[in-house]
């Protein structure tokens, strides 16, 4: 993955990554992996009960809460959270815009 391909994930807020996807984001961008910030669920109805979204399919699962990736990111590369008075979908754009900054990449925010 680039970092070009790592900012449409840092961009998006309401969506859980695969584990997958979130090492992808977090190596382009030459941050370790926040284990902390990984989410374990059981089955469908206990990603519900305790991560608060809809699993794809009935059965064990780890992923990492968007929001959660686009803040972690930036704040590991030194730029401060954006405002969160818009609300996350805001935030995390304004993440990525930061990013992008931070690592020198011309990015055109979706």
């Amino acid at each position: 993955m680039t970092i070009i391909e790592a900012l449409e994930p840092v961009a998006d807020a309401y969506t859980v990554h695969t584990l997958a996807t979130a090492c992808a984001v977090c190596d382009a961008c030459g941050v370790p992996l926040p284990r902390a910030l990984v989410l374990r669920w059981d089955s469908a109805a206990d990603a519900n009960s305790r991560h608060g979204f809809a699993a794809y399919n009935d059965a064990a699962g780890t992923g990492m809460a968007g929001i959660a990736l686009s803040d972690y990111v930036a704040t590991a590369l030194g730029v401060p959270p954006g405002p969160m008075e818009h609300g996350r979908g805001s935030r995390a754009r304004s993440n990525a815009d930061a990013v992008a900054r931070t690592l020198g990449v011309v990015w055109v925010n979706p």
